[in-house]
């Protein structure tokens, strides 16, 4: 949120270009969805259609991954006895088509019958080990993740190493088709479940309309090819173009 010296600059003034900025007739898609009427859209006309029009918006899109040119490893300290680590790779945004992928590679990853789960259960090292894709329109990351409890302190070097050894498993394909096909239903089964919150569905499509993908997109996500082969392809394109050792981060928290 900011440093207390920050949030002291900010006056009115701030306030009111960021409003003329952001809060505009080219900046604002509305969703609608449920049991409506006719007369409810011409209140919607009527309460905004007098925002102004600003040419500041304009989006770019650049396509082009530059490599990280050093390994980075930031480090900081607090007083628990847990050690938090996580692994970062830039990654596609939500309007590349690779996005779907890299769910797809999460999904592998993580849940009850993941590599990172198994990788937890059997070593007791970790409390909690994962990985999570945030795709957001300009940007896109990818991350691993594990806590580590006061008696496996000295287990960083660990954690990491096997966060590199499943991914390049990953990216060689070593992962049977049974596990594909888990990590596939878990999915579209996460999607459906959400599909049934009518605002997540107004949400979302709204979304991905303001990012100029189109609602259909939302509603058509995760409509995998049927051979299994052409999507293992796929996944392991994806992951030696993002996930490799010029494109991460390392931060660990802890004592």
């Amino acid at each position: 949120l900011g440093t207390n010296q920050s949030l002291d600059n900010i006056s009115i003034y701030v306030l009111e270009d960021f409003a003329k900025r952001f809060i505009a007739a080219d900046n604002i898609l509305i969703s609608v969805f449920g049991n409506i009427k006719v007369t409810d859209l011409d209140l919607i006309r009527k309460y905004f259609s007098s925002l102004p029009f600003t040419k500041s918006r304009a989006h770019t899109n650049n396509d082009v991954l530059q490599p990280v040119k050093f390994d980075k490893i930031i480090s900081g300290k607090f007083d628990k006895l847990q050690t938090i680590v996580q692994l970062g790779f830039r990654a596609p945004k939500i309007n590349d088509a690779d996005h779907e992928y890299i769910d797809l590679i999460d999904s592998l990853l993580s849940g009850m019958g993941g590599a990172l789960f198994k990788l937890r259960e059997k070593s007791g090292n970790s409390y909690q080990i994962g990985s999570i894709n945030v795709s957001m329109y300009r940007a896109g990351e990818f991350i691993l993740f594990g806590s580590l409890g006061e008696h496996a302190r000295n287990k960083t070097k660990w954690l990491i190493d096997n966060f590199f050894k499943e991914l390049e498993k990953i990216k060689s394909g070593s992962f049977s088709d049974a596990e594909l096909k888990r990590a596939i239903n878990s999915l579209i089964g996460k999607k459906d479940i959400s599909m049934e919150n009518i605002e997540n569905q107004c949400q979302n499509a709204g979304l991905f309309e303001i990012y100029n993908i189109g609602y259909e997109k939302y509603y058509n996500m995760y409509n995998f090819p049927d051979n299994i082969k052409s999507i293992r392809k796929k996944i392991t394109d994806f992951a030696s173009k993002y996930l490799k050792k010029d494109n991460y981060i390392i931060i660990k928290v802890g004592k």
